[in-house]
């Protein structure tokens, strides 16, 4: 039997189903919280800035034009690559290692490191990513130590500069907590929307006079009303075969009442 999925249903749907909808959304959140708080290890980062010549000039000739920023500018990913080799790495992880006792190496760090451009300009942003902070501040300024001359010769730039030092940041940068519970909110929000309507769209009972037409193609013929609803509008309702007539209950005890006075009177 095939049914039409029609806007109408589905707000029909959601109009039923809001309050389950909202409740699935608080237990997600609330679940990604805690699982973002208390199983997911926070991440730190320090960055560093420099910034790279890569035109070779005369000594005489001290102005830098627009020609050579663009260059520049569009050597950044060269940069970064240059940045996370073997020639540059390798050094980077010999000195953490012997002077704060790490066990890097160059694959594992590659992963921690991105470099990335500053708003289209030739300044590039070096940042390194660690569980500790110290960790991470300490990568970075062995870095912007050991990557300048090994730039410049690489690429045969004319200069390469630092701008600024890595700095200290206590704060976690993830997981983000707020993010993580708005995330996993919609996720549950989804999944019980999908339950509800898997399930409305597998039932097949008839529930109302309308579904006899909208799934059969058949005019309802009539409606029978349930016993309570006889009851209510005036009818009798036996207790043992759960149906009656007329006012039984009522009317039989007022004449069973009545032939007692008669029958009372009599004797008299």
């Amino acid at each position: 039997m095939n049914e039409e999925i029609d806007l109408n249903s589905i707000f029909t749907l959601l109009r039923k189903v809001w309050v389950y909808l909202l409740a699935a959304a608080v237990v997600f959140a609330a679940a990604g919280s805690a699982v973002s708080y208390f199983l997911i290890s926070p991440k730190y980062q320090s960055s560093a800035t420099m910034i790279v010549n890569s035109t070779v000039r005369d000594n005489n000739d001290s102005d830098i034009t627009y020609t050579e920023i663009n260059a520049s500018t569009m050597l950044v990913d060269v940069y970064a690559q240059v940045i996370k080799s073997e020639q540059v790495l390798a050094p980077v992880c010999e000195k953490v290692n012997s002077q704060y006792g790490y066990d890097l190496d160059p694959d594992k760090l590659v992963e921690s490191i991105a470099v990335t451009p500053v708003e289209n300009t030739p300044v590039m942003k070096i940042t390194v990513t660690d569980l500790d902070p110290n960790h991470a501040k300490q990568i970075a300024e062995a870095i912007i130590e050991l990557a300048p001359p090994r730039i410049v010769d690489a690429i045969e730039a004319s200069s390469c500069k630092v701008i600024s030092q890595p700095q200290f940041n206590g704060k976690p940068v993830s997981p983000s907590i707020p993010r993580n519970a708005v995330i996993a909110a919609l996720i549950g929000v989804v999944l019980c929307f999908v339950f509800f309507f898997l399930r409305q769209m597998m039932d097949n009972t008839i529930k109302e006079a309308e579904d006899i037409t909208s799934r059969l193609g058949l005019p309802a013929l009539g409606v029978i009303p349930e016993a309570n609803e006889l009851s209510k509008r005036g009818g009798s309702y036996d207790g043992k075969y759960g149906y009656g007539y007329g006012y039984y209950g009522h009317s039989g005890k007022s004449s069973k009442h009545s032939s007692h006075k008669s029958n009372a009177g009599r004797g008299k």
